[in-house]
């Protein structure tokens, strides 16, 4: 009975020592405990949770684990310095551009260190220090993508409210402008307007069309005249002396602005001051241009009726001018007067009285 119990026993321990073992082993290949390893550094501001111990991935591979997280000896230095193993197989991979960040694994929220590959081709040295990553925290990105939702659906509601007044409002309106276009276009089948001619009648489309054409043709003749004629328009475009042109033109608009302010400032001579000019565009007496107007008119009556006089030969001037006979009369006495002394002392006695 004894030995029975013993056995049992035994067998018992065996088991133990065979399970203890098992595990151990197991434990051991999953975090390559038994396996050579080299210490790398890094350094975090948070590491978030990162326990010593957490495995350490590269590209999903798990390469290593976390030996140490401790804060540095210098008190100047905040970060979180980060001791991890990396096996020896996997050394080669460990580039000078590399790059640790902390990621989370699973709903519980795990910590694992990852390693990003980079490009160069610098294999780092073992106790060599990799920059670090700040990841951002889940809880982060939890609100950010609650966030994200919250503003999803309130442009959600938004848009089912615009759907809902074009659906109230809008698609009347729609409605109504495409039985409006429609009526338009039917008026334009019946109606014997411009516009049904252009847009139904080949004839008259075609002849639009020529009409547009030779417009152009007209225009490319124009230009084509300017171009090779030796008008003022060619001179001022293609001839090197066209400067010249517009310089005169340029001083001929100057003469004229000149010409302009001259007579501006006669006007204002005229407005501001008191002589007859004044007097007949500003003055406010009424009787004055009418007696101004009577008067020239008189005076033009006057100068008519002494020109008809001397035409006709009325009057002693007209009489010079048209009857010879006077003329010879008092050329005959004037003579007459020359060879008469008494006659000339006469004149001279009554003259100097």
């Amino acid at each position: 009975m004894k030995a029975e119990h013993d056995f049992s026993a035994g067998i018992f321990l065996v088991g133990a020592i065979a399970l203890f073992a098992i595990s151990v082993l197991t434990l051991g290949h999953e975090r390559e405990l038994f396996s050579k390893q080299d210490v790398f550094q890094t350094a975090f501001s948070d590491v978030k949770g990162l326990k010593e111990g957490a495995p350490v991935r590269m590209g999903g591979l798990t390469v290593g684990r976390v030996e140490r997280i401790n804060f540095a000896q210098h008190q100047n230095d905040r970060r979180v310095h980060v001791d991890f193993l990396i096996n020896s197989k996997f050394l080669n991979r460990m580039r000078r551009d590399n790059t640790v960040s902390i990621e989370t694994q699973g709903l519980l929220g795990d910590r694992f260190l990852n390693v990003k590959l980079g490009a160069s081709s610098d294999v780092l040295a073992p106790g060599s220090d990799l920059e670090s990553e700040e990841s951002g925290e889940i809880e982060e990105v939890i609100g950010k993508t609650a966030k994200i939702i919250d503003n999803t659906e309130k442009a959600s509601e938004d848009l089912q409210s615009l759907f809902s007044e074009l659906r109230n409002n809008t698609l009347n309106q729609i409605t109504e402008a495409a039985s409006r276009i429609a009526t338009f276009m039917q008026a334009l089948e019946q109606e014997e307007g411009i516009i049904p001619r252009l847009i139904y009648s080949k004839k008259d489309g075609s002849a639009l069309i020529q009409d547009i054409r030779q417009s152009a043709d007209n225009i490319k003749e124009i230009t084509e005249s300017v171009r090779k004629g030796d008008g003022l328009l060619h001179a001022m475009v293609y001839d090197q002396s066209g400067g010249k042109s517009i310089e005169g033109l340029t001083r001929a608009a100057n003469n004229l602005a000149d010409a302009a302010a001259a007579i501006g400032s006669i006007a204002e001579a005229i407005k501001q001051g008191e002589g007859l000019a004044h007097q007949i565009f500003y003055g406010s007496d009424e009787t004055l241009a009418p007696d101004i107007f009577t008067k020239l008119e008189e005076t033009a009556e006057n100068l008519r009726v002494a020109s008809k006089a001397l035409s006709t030969g009325t009057g002693t001037l007209g009489a010079l001018i048209i009857d010879p006979k006077l003329y010879d009369n008092l050329v005959e006495v004037t003579d007459d007067a020359k060879r008469s002394i008494i006659l000339r002392e006469a004149i001279r006695s009554s003259l100097a009285e």
